[in-house]
């Protein structure tokens, strides 16, 4: 299990950090062997805004590259506990995603707030979001063939 915290932005109550970031590997089931497959559940609480996207990035990144060398099936981004998500955050988001693609990792979204969910999927079918963190590891678990990011066409 990885953590990570953000110092407080500047008029930020001390002691409280704007966004923590723990990695949890989870076993999840593929259907067709009944093995356990490891799952990265990264688990996003407070605010991603200008100040922490790069930590996220980072954890995101690291998670990523270490399913890819592990062999682990992917990636669950849980924002259950996240309060804010700015523009940055969400290009995090996306970025993350295209990257799990070209590394051949699974990867979905749970937990996302109902804004931030609509802005998700504006962007096209990836990355796969599911309301609940146990639909989502159970649906990166199951391992390739995962959807294939599209472009959209500009309108």
């Amino acid at each position: 299990m990885t953590d990570a915290t953000a110092d407080p932005p500047a008029g930020s109550p001390v002691g409280k950090p704007a966004v923590a970031i723990t990695v949890h590997t989870r076993g999840a089931v593929r259907s067709d062997r009944r093995d356990p497959v490891p799952v990265q559940v990264v688990q996003v609480c407070g605010e991603v805004d200008r100040t922490t996207t790069e930590l996220l990035a980072a954890m995101l990144v690291e998670a990523l590259a270490g399913a890819a060398r592990v062999g682990a099936c992917g990636v669950v981004v849980d924002a259950t506990a996240m309060t804010f998500c700015g523009a940055r955050g969400l290009g995090v988001l996306l970025r993350t995603a295209k990257l799990a693609a070209e590394l051949d990792v699974g990867y979905a979204l749970t937990g996302l707030s109902p804004h931030l969910a609509h802005l998700v999927t504006m962007h096209g079918p990836w990355p796969p979001q599911y309301p609940h963190r146990a639909t989502a590891i159970a649906a990166v678990g199951l391992g390739p063939p995962w959807p294939v990011p599209t472009r959209r066409s500009p309108v």
